[in-house]
């Protein structure tokens, strides 16, 4: 395969953010592959954040058919607090 300086430069730069070598990104996109750009250690752990948040918010639906509303009033709290720490935390690392 022939390509400009430019070209095989976005290939390796696009190969590198997949974590693939230039060859191996070229076959899979040839074979109609998609490869995707691997998330950074950051981007990991706010994923893991927001499962949890997820799995915070399915626990609390849960309370709504128990009829406990006091808990579910503390159950809420919590969820609040943890979704304002990660947006502190998105807005803190964008600056």
């Amino acid at each position: 395969m022939y390509c400009t300086v430019l070209e095989r430069a976005a290939i390796a730069d696009t190969a590198k953010n997949c974590s693939l070598s230039i060859s191996e990104y070229c076959r899979r996109a040839v074979l109609s592959c998609r490869p995707r750009a691997r998330l950074t250690e950051e981007q990991l752990e706010l994923l893991r954040e927001v499962r949890k948040v997820a799995a915070d918010l399915q626990h609390l639906n849960n309370f709504f058919k128990t009829g406990k509303f006091s808990d579910m009033k503390a159950e809420n709290g919590k969820i609040i607090t943890k979704l304002k720490s990660i947006l502190y935390d998105c807005n803190s690392t964008d600056n």
